[in-house]
């Protein structure tokens, strides 16, 4: 399913190519999407922006002024999915929302969608979802994604939390045209400021657990118990812990967390070989980030 899709996308993108009637290009990962790549399945779910890219752009690019569609390879679960053009405001990773369109998608297929979003130069590409994958592990530092702590609703105002995450890139691909839309489009305007205020205080996590603290390799995967004090989401860090030295990264994942008790399946410890590990958790809840907190476990021999 996956090739014919991507073939008929293919001519899609060419009917459209510059050159024909109405001046179009193509933006974001439109080689990926063509393709039918699947995305990772570790960037499943999340509010993201895609910050800067080694190759190609996600940049509107002088010259056009409309998304005429967007497109997105799914992976493995299907759901909702939302796409956002981003305009930065000058300050740092702070992006007013002047597009959104949030269609349904279904699991390992490309989609494409028609839609007519107006669009300034240098405005950027984003994604939301509560359960599909958002992007491409590129392993290239410079394709850096960063992540909102809450859905920026149209209209809004928001920052991306903390540092942009490197290797990756947004699973998405548009259509530009240079041409005025249909009648009565209208731009955005200037960023309203009038959304809901940030939290007086950084989001908190407590009380982190592995249950059980050790666990056989390969076998049924320990929960990670938290509570946290405010609905938004936990970023997580999986670390290997040597004799000595420096503690080595086994993985980055991010979950939405309600406030109070939280309690789930850490399935990445099947993959893991024995030893002690520390997982980490990082709230961050409108715009703020709150202090990193650890817990360790242990992954026995069968």
């Amino acid at each position: 399913m996956r090739t014919a899709v991507g073939i008929v996308l293919v001519a899609a993108l060419a009917a459209t190519a510059p050159g024909a009637r109405a001046a179009t290009t193509q933006i974001g990962a439109v080689d990926e999407v063509v393709a039918a790549t699947a995305p990772s399945a570790i960037t499943q779910g999340g509010f993201a922006a895609q910050i800067g890219e080694a190759e190609g752009t996600y940049a509107v690019p002088a010259g056009f002024d409309r998304v005429t569609a967007w497109s997105h390879s799914a992976g493995s679960v299907p759901g909702t999915l939302t796409f956002k053009v981003l305009r930065p405001t000058g300050a740092p990773q702070e992006f007013l929302v002047v597009g959104s369109d949030t269609r349904t998608v279904s699991a390992r297929s490309v989609q494409t969608f028609p839609v007519s979003i107006p669009v300034r130069p240098g405005d950027r590409l984003g994604l939301s979802s509560e359960e599909v994958a958002l992007a491409f592990e590129t392993f290239v530092p410079a394709d850096r994604i960063g992540f909102f702590g809450a859905d920026p609703p149209l209209g809004t105002t928001a920052r991306t939390d903390g540092e942009p995450f490197g290797e990756f890139k947004l699973d998405v691909a548009a259509t530009l045209a240079s041409d005025p839309g249909p009648p009565g489009a209208t731009d955005p305007g200037p960023p309203d400021e009038s959304g809901p205020p940030a939290y007086p205080s950084p989001p908190v996590v407590s009380r982190l657990r592995v249950v059980p603290r050790r666990v056989r390799a390969g076998g049924r995967p320990p929960s990670v118990v938290l509570r946290a004090d405010v609905a938004g989401r936990v970023r997580f860090a999986l670390r290997r812990l040597p004799n000595k030295g420096r503690a080595r990264p086994r993985g980055r994942f991010a979950r939405r967390v309600s406030a109070g008790p939280n309690r789930f399946r850490l399935k990445r410890t099947r993959a893991l070989a024995p030893g002690t590990y520390r997982l980490e958790a990082t709230p961050v809840a409108s715009g703020l980030t709150g202090r990193t907190v650890r817990a360790r476990f242990r992954i026995k021999r069968r």
